[in-house]
């Protein structure tokens, strides 16, 4: 009996020891503003520019804070030579001005993260990424690529 009795209280006991406070809630957190608004990245297709046989990609990414990463990627007969890239005013084949200077491509790839929002560059102002041959002869395109 007294077996009994010992196992009830200490079943009673754990029992209680459950009761107690209920435990600390978390609050749900919710995104940041900045979080909801990324945009999806984009790819803009490089067209080769006189007979450069130099197409690509240029893959833009939202970073936030009214950031993007552009990467710049050239297949074909990619050069060693530092070739200048930039995002221009306007279309291709024959863009405008410069409107954001891009780290130079370099053996086919270049990464750079301009402040500029996705929302502006892909907004209703024409604009291009535009490749340059090289620093000396930056008249010769050799890759060009329309954001839309």
């Amino acid at each position: 009996m007294k077996k009994i009795i010992s196992l009830g209280l200490a079943g009673l006991l754990l029992g209680a020891c459950g009761l107690g406070t209920p435990a600390e809630t978390v609050p749900l957190t919710t995104p940041s503003p900045e979080a909801e608004t990324l945009m999806v990245p984009k790819s803009v297709t490089m067209v080769a520019q006189n007979e450069s046989q130099q197409p690509g990609e240029a893959m833009f990414t939202d970073m936030g804070d009214g950031r993007t990463r552009v990467v710049i990627t050239l297949t074909g007969k990619v050069s060693a030579v530092a070739q200048p890239a930039h995002i221009h005013v306007g279309g291709c084949p024959l863009p405008g001005a410069v409107r954001y200077p891009l780290t130079d491509v370099v053996s086919g790839r270049s990464e750079t993260t301009i402040e500029a929002d996705m929302g502006s560059l892909f907004g209703p102002e024409a604009m291009a990424v535009n490749v340059h041959k090289s620093a000396a002869e930056s008249s010769v395109y050799v890759s060009c690529g329309d954001l839309k």
